[in-house]
């Protein structure tokens, strides 16, 4: 059994071969150049290369076996700043497209290209055997605010920091990473400092990093999208079959997401949909469609999760939850309070028992050494200033309880449309499941309870500190 696939780079400059055979039926050295031929393969063949695969028998795949000539004008670029993507090498002398050699990032006054005499012009040829003529930048010096002429009137350097972009007729510098169409094996995964902008859509398998905002235009697959510090705005959707990955430092803004792991330090917003995603959110989740809806997965949010419908007619199992992430927040304030002030009475607690024995010890000799008299002296100020402190304490934890459940009362899940059965929902530790369909609610936590309250009825102030006196009788 044997298998050649041949695959033409968009550009036409690089052919690759792929070989899925035994080693018995591998095929031979006339065979592959044959299948090379009828692909229309006619340039830049490496035969020596061809001739040793068929000689290993060793199945093969993407492996570059031609390769064309790019035409040369009056500027020659460096290869330090090549724009042309290279696939990673493996150990096993395979090629990684997705791990593409991306070297294209230049700071100021560094040399980019050598200006060539005229003569030096060269038509360039296509692995297709198309014959490319030198034009654009290649023949001339880039009129361009990003780019000056060095004093000896032959090295072009760049006049300022950032990304070299590189077409036929032009050439330029730009603080933000622009890709004009997919990343996928044409540009491998990115990985980059700065804003990136991606006209199309990202490929399932591939990665883009940045330490900055990061705009897809398109779609994105079964991919992973990493932003550090910044915001990620996908203006389609993502259809994440279970596999995607998109984390975000900022907010993140999508059309859609399905089967897709979300996580953002700020807001969550989805224009339509979230079906089977699981999301953490560090402010709110918010669906904003009229018929939007989120179905299936879990939702996490700190701040409150806002949508139109929730579960579906099927009952579709959904989790919907509010947690306290900051350490900021009222309830983590009142847990460390909580502690410091169980610590100061357990100090009080010593300081007594130590000041009872002084006491008795006093009585029983009638008077006490200078060095626990003064001992004694240091147990009542240090008592009285950790008394005072426990006031304090108590009346800071008493305002913080207050604004504890005012948080929980402002933190809630907010169903406009329909709330489907079997939609759970967690605030605070504290869970409730709808049993049956309910209209337009808002779900909120106040004290250890979990109330239900429509959106057609008017709020109501939630006062749980006036003490009920008739319980109390």
């Amino acid at each position: 059994m044997k298998k050649i696939r041949i695959h033409i780079a968009d550009d036409k400059y690089t052919a690759y071969v792929t070989i899925l055979s035994d080693p018995e039926h591998f095929p031979t050295t006339g065979e592959i150049l044959t299948r090379l031929k009828n692909a229309g393969v006619v340039f830049g063949v490496d035969e020596k290369l061809v001739a040793e695969m068929a000689q290993k028998k060793r199945s093969v795949t993407m492996q570059a076996v031609a390769r064309g000539r790019h035409p040369r004008g009056r500027l020659h670029w460096k290869v330090d700043v090549s724009t042309t993507r290279k696939p990673y090498i493996t150990s096993k002398n395979r090629a990684d497209f997705k791990n593409l050699s991306q070297n294209n990032y230049i700071e100021k006054d560094q040399l980019v290209a050598v200006v060539f005499p005229a003569d030096s012009v060269q038509p360039g040829k296509k692995v297709t055997g198309e014959n490319v003529e030198p034009a654009g930048i290649y023949n001339n010096i880039p009129d361009s605010a990003d780019f000056y002429l060095d004093q000896d009137g032959k090295s072009l350097r760049a006049a300022r920091s950032g990304y070299l972009f590189r077409s036929i007729d032009r050439v330029q510098i730009s603080e933000v990473y622009h890709i004009k169409g997919d990343v996928g094996y044409g540009t491998g995964n990115i990985k980059v400092n700065g804003p990136v902008v991606i006209d199309g859509d990202v490929r399932s398998g591939f990665r883009v990093e940045s330490d900055s905002t990061i705009i897809v235009n398109g779609s994105v697959d079964a991919a992973n999208i990493y932003s550090s510090h910044g915001d990620i705005i996908i203006r389609d959707g993502i259809l994440g079959q279970g596999r995607a990955k998109v984390l975000c430092g900022g907010a993140l803004s999508c059309g859609f997401a399905q089967d897709a792991h979300l996580a953002a330090r700020q807001d969550i917003i989805l224009e339509n949909y979230a079906i089977n995603c699981v999301a953490t959110a560090g402010g709110f989740v918010r669906v904003n469609a009229t018929e939007g809806v989120i179905r299936g997965g879990t939702i996490t949010a700190e701040k409150g999760i806002f949508t139109a419908n929730a579960g579906n007619e099927r009952g579709v199992s959904t989790d919907l939850i509010i947690r306290h992430y900051s350490e900021n927040n009222g309830s983590s304030r009142l847990w460390k309070l909580s502690k410091t002030r169980t610590e100061t009475v357990k100090r009080i607690s010593l300081l007594e028992k130590r000041k009872l024995f002084l006491d008795v010890l006093k009585e029983k000799k009638g008077s006490l050494s200078e060095e626990r008299k003064a001992e004694l002296e240091n147990i009542k100020e240090e008592m009285h200033i950790l008394v005072e402190k426990r006031k304090e304490l108590d009346q800071e934890e008493i305002e913080l309880q207050q604004s504890v459940v005012k948080e929980h009362v402002s933190k809630e899940v907010r169903i406009s449309g329909t709330l489907y059965r079997n939609v759970h929902i967690d605030i605070g530790g504290r869970h409730y499941t709808s049993m049956a369909d309910l209209q337009g609610v808002r779900i909120f936590r106040v004290k250890d309870e979990i109330l239900i309250e429509s959106l057609r009825e008017t709020h109501r102030d939630y006062n749980i500190f006036i003490p009920d006196k008739t319980s109390e009788r």
